[in-house]
Order: C-alpha cells, then structure tokens, then sequence
C-alpha cells in the first residue's frame, strides 16, 4: 500500500493549478490569433475603403468632394479595427496576468520555430535526438575512462607492488 504525503498533495495541486494556467494560456493565445487576424482583415478593408473614397473624391469635384472628406464620423470599417485592435490588446494583458502564475518556460528556439511556421513539437523531437545523442557520447566516454581506469590499476599493481594497496583501496 502506498502512503501519500502532504507534500504529495501539494504537488498534485500545484500541477492542477499548473494545467489550470497553461490551459487559460492556451486559450488566450488562440484568442490573439484569431483577434490578429481579423485584426489584418479588417484593416485591409480600410485601406481598400480609403482607395474607393478617394475614387470617389477625385470623381466630384467642388463641393461633392469636400462633403466626402469629411472626417468627424469613423467610417465601420475603422471602428472594427479599433475593436480589434482592443480586444487584441486585452488578450495580451490577460496573457502577462496569466504567466505570472505558471513556472512553465518555453525555449527561445521552440518560438522561432513557430514565427518560421514549423511545428513545435518538430522542435521538441530534434532536442530530444539531439539530448540523446549527447547521452551516448557521454555513456561512451565514461566507459573508455571506467576502462582506462581499471587497466591503470592493473599496470600499476603489477609493476609498483608497494602500490597495490593503495590501488586497490581505490578502486
């Protein structure tokens, strides 16, 4: 029977508040996404409105032109990029509220990735073959010098018999 702590409930906890904040994270993240790109949608449309008014404009002249510049009234399209522009704003507030409350770090290169379009967990494969490979070169060169070791000692204990004791109390 296995007997669990209140360290053991603490971690529990910790790791559900843990999930708790990357999941909120997750979410606002996709929520910026997408406020993004509607963000970037919109203001396309504002630049092609501005395009048809100044058709229009240069279409009329006197006095139909200085009824169509007239700039009091936000056109919809501006008003949708305000908005977005906010709601995207809000979202990265929540963000930097959020990740205060998680210890959860992101590698600088798992970012580059994602700004270069890849997937992320692409990163993650690589760093783990490339960790591995490093484990068994580092296994390798332990054995050579365990090795290295032991045939030192039998030279040693062959060749110097008054440090046989001392060499084999080394080892």
């Amino acid at each position: 029977m296995t007997k669990y702590t209140d360290t053991d409930a603490d971690n529990s906890q910790g790791r559900q508040q843990e999930e708790k904040v990357l999941d909120g994270l997750e979410r606002r993240l996709t929520g910026l996404s997408q406020s993004l790109l509607e963000l970037g949608v919109a203001a396309s449309q504002v630049n092609g409105a501005e395009n048809d008014t100044d058709t229009h404009t240069h279409a009329h002249a006197g006095a139909d032109a200085d009824a169509n510049t007239d700039t009091s009234t936000p056109s919809p399209t501006s008003t949708v990029v305000s908005e977005k522009v906010q709601q995207s704003m809000h979202h990265l507030a929540h963000i930097d509220t959020l990740r205060r409350h998680t210890t959860t770090r992101v590698p600088l290169e798992a970012i580059d990735h994602v700004d270069q379009g890849k997937n992320p967990n692409l990163y993650t494969k690589e760093y783990i073959e490339q960790v591995a490979g490093e484990n068994m070169f580092m296994n390798g060169k332990l054995s050579t010098i365990k090795t290295y070791h032991d045939m030192l000692a039998v030279a040693l204990s062959e060749n110097f018999t008054e440090l046989s004791q001392v060499v084999e109390s080394g080892n």
